[in-house]
């Protein structure tokens, strides 16, 4: 089990890690996202939840968070039921 998968970006000249929620696989199966949160917190003192899609460039890979907010949704749902199905397999309703 990995208890500390995250990485780092540069923010304003400062690194800032940010930790990884979950992978995600996108409706292309060569397309994985990631959730991760780099902690800022709104406006009621909760986190951020982020979404990028995560580009690989030889040894490097690159996080990419220009992707379009109707796609996130429905990858944030896409999330949600595998979390869901996984949380409830063997409950009974």
């Amino acid at each position: 089990m990995v208890d500390d998968l995250y990485f780092t970006i540069n923010k304003d000249g400062q690194d800032v890690k940010c930790d990884i929620i979950s992978l995600i696989n996108g409706e292309d199966e060569n397309e994985t996202y990631i959730a991760f949160t780099d902690h800022t917190k709104d406006e009621n003192n909760q986190e951020y939840l982020q979404i990028a899609k995560v580009i690989k460039n030889g040894d490097q890979y690159i996080i990419n968070d220009d992707i379009k907010k109707e796609y996130v949704k429905n990858l944030v749902d896409k999330m949600y039921n595998s979390l869901y199905k996984f949380a409830m397999n063997g409950v009974e309703e």
